[in-house]
C-alpha cells in the first residue's frame, strides 16, 4: 500500500508556504507523493484572480526538481466548482488499495465544515493540518476527531490573499514565492 498526500486549493498564487506545509506533511506522514491539485474553479470563490492554466502553470514552476511533488491536473477540465470529495471518491475507485491523506492549512481547516460532504471526507481519509500562528482551532464532531491530525511545527502566515495585494501595490513578493514564480508573474504582468 502506497501512501499519498493530496493537495488541493486555488494556489492563486502558489507560494512558499504551501510548499513548506507539503514538504512538512511528506516528511512526516512519510508519503510517497505529494499531489498538488489546483481547482478549475473553487466553491469558495466566484472568481480568481487569473485563469487556471496561469495557476497550473506557476505551480508547475514552483515544482520542478522538488523530489516528492507533482502537479495533479485532475480538476482542471471540471465543469463547475471543483470539490474534494469527487476528485478523492475517483482515486479512491481508481487506486483502491493506496492511502490518501489530506493537506490544508490551518485556515481551510476552520471552513472545513462548509465543504461540500466534509463528512464523506473524514470517513475514508486523515486530514493533515499545518498551524499558522494564531490558530485556535475549531470543533469537529467527537466521532471526527480521530480522522483529523495536526502536523508539528508552526508554519508561515504567508497567504495568496497578501501576495495579491502587494503585487496590486507593486510591492516585490520575491521572499513570498519561489523565484520562477514570481518572475512568471512579472513576465505576464500577473495580479496588476
Amino acid at each position: 500500500m502506497k501512501k499519498f498526500g493530496y493537495f488541493g486549493g486555488s494556489f492563486d498564487p502558489v507560494q512558499k508556504g504551501h510548499l513548506i506545509l507539503a514538504a512538512a506533511a511528506r516528511r512526516q506522514l512519510k508519503l510517497d507523493e505529494v499531489y498538488f491539485v489546483p481547482a478549475a474553479r473553487s466553491p469558495f470563490k466566484s472568481l480568481h484572480a487569473v485563469p487556471a492554466r496561469h495557476r497550473a502553470a506557476m505551480l508547475g514552476l514552483a515544482l520542478q526538481g522538488r523530489r516528492g511533488f507533482s502537479l495533479a491536473s485532475w480538476d482542471l477540465k471540471s465543469p463547475g466548482p471543483s470539490y474534494t470529495y469527487k476528485t478523492l471518491s475517483r482515486l479512491r475507485k481508481k487506486q483502491g488499495g493506496d492511502r490518501w491523506f489530506l493537506i490544508i492549512g490551518s485556515d481551510s481547516y476552520q471552513r472545513f465544515k462548509r465543504w461540500r460532504r466534509w463528512r464523506e471526507i473524514l470517513r475514508h481519509h486523515t486530514v493533515a493540518v499545518g498551524r499558522r500562528p494564531g490558530f485556535k482551532g475549531t470543533d469537529l464532531p467527537r466521532d471526527a476527531q480521530g480522522q483529523v491530525l495536526f502536523l508539528k511545527g508552526s508554519f508561515p502566515p504567508v497567504s495568496s490573499t497578501e501576495i495579491r495585494r502587494r503585487l496590486k501595490k507593486g510591492l516585490s513578493v520575491g521572499p513570498l514565492t519561489p523565484p520562477a514564480v514570481s518572475a512568471y508573474i512579472r513576465r505576464r504582468g500577473l495580479y496588476r
